[in-house]
């Protein structure tokens, strides 16, 4: 029993570890294409931002299971950005 609540710890790192690399490939992907856009369309920041931030909204009700899951995506995001802001100051 023990080593099956071991396994199932070391598998939730597991999914949470591939979860997190994942979402770094994702961000670092994203900042690649936006600076590609910049420096072959001349696309200002904060053109680009609003551009962003439609699709993000766009894809997270597109692909969430219902509206309250989205809206909990994005708010998500903004806490998360919020929080960096607060501990970095």
């Amino acid at each position: 029993m023990a080593d099956s609540a071991a396994r199932s710890i070391e598998e939730d790192d597991m999914v949470t570890e591939t979860r997190e690399s994942n979402e770094s490939l994702v961000f670092d992907a994203l900042l690649d294409a936006t600076d590609d856009l910049n420096k072959t369309y001349g696309i200002e920041t904060a053109a680009m931002a609003r551009g962003t931030a439609h699709f993000l909204v766009q894809l997270c009700f597109d692909n969430a299971p219902n509206s309250d899951h989205a809206m909990h995506l994005i708010l998500s995001s903004i806490l998360h950005r919020l929080e960096a802001n607060i501990e970095g100051e």
